[in-house]
């Protein structure tokens, strides 16, 4: 099983229901204060691994057996 976290620093839901409910006034949907999710996972006894360009995608092994 692989678990990917896509990071784009909002809260998605909160964000979404403050966009149709609440005429795009935001509060509290952006965090520049997030956890490190690569040692997150690695807490869990995971493999982290961190990937900010799509180049980068091909460069790692996401395709390897382990957890």
């Amino acid at each position: 099983m692989k678990i990917f976290i896509l990071n784009n620093q909002y809260m998605g839901m909160v964000r979404q229901w403050q966009e149709l409910t609440y005429e795009s006034r935001y509060a509290e949907s952006y965090s520049d204060l997030l956890p490190d999710f690569v040692k997150l996972g690695e807490a869990y006894g995971w493999k982290g691994i961190l990937i900010e360009t799509r180049d980068q995608t091909r460069q790692r092994d996401c395709g390897d057996a382990g957890p």
